[in-house]
């Protein structure tokens, strides 16, 4: 449980764009923070992400996971996806 509780507290900081822990080497870092979406860039993302076709989706995965979501990346998942992109911008804030 309390393995699961620390999970959610790193996925939590590194979803809100901070720093990497102290204890996280540059590359481990980067591997779980790959990319960067900018407050500016969420509307762009969440109509690409409405129109996009399965193959399109697929595509968007970068864009998608840099945004928090870790669930599936498939067409019935869309509302979560764009869920999970408009939390990154509500939590940049």
């Amino acid at each position: 449980e309390m393995s699961r509780i620390c999970g959610e507290i790193i996925a939590t900081s590194l979803v809100q764009g901070e720093p990497a822990l102290n204890f996280f080497s540059t590359w481990s870092y980067h591997f779980l923070h790959p990319g960067q979406i900018t407050n500016e860039d969420v509307p762009e993302v969440t109509d690409t992400v409405e129109r996009a076709e399965e193959d399109a989706l697929t595509d968007l995965s970068d864009a998608i996971v840099a945004c928090g979501y870790t669930g599936p990346i498939h067409s019935d998942h869309k509302k979560a996806i764009i869920e999970a992109i408009s939390l990154l911008s509500v939590m940049r804030l």
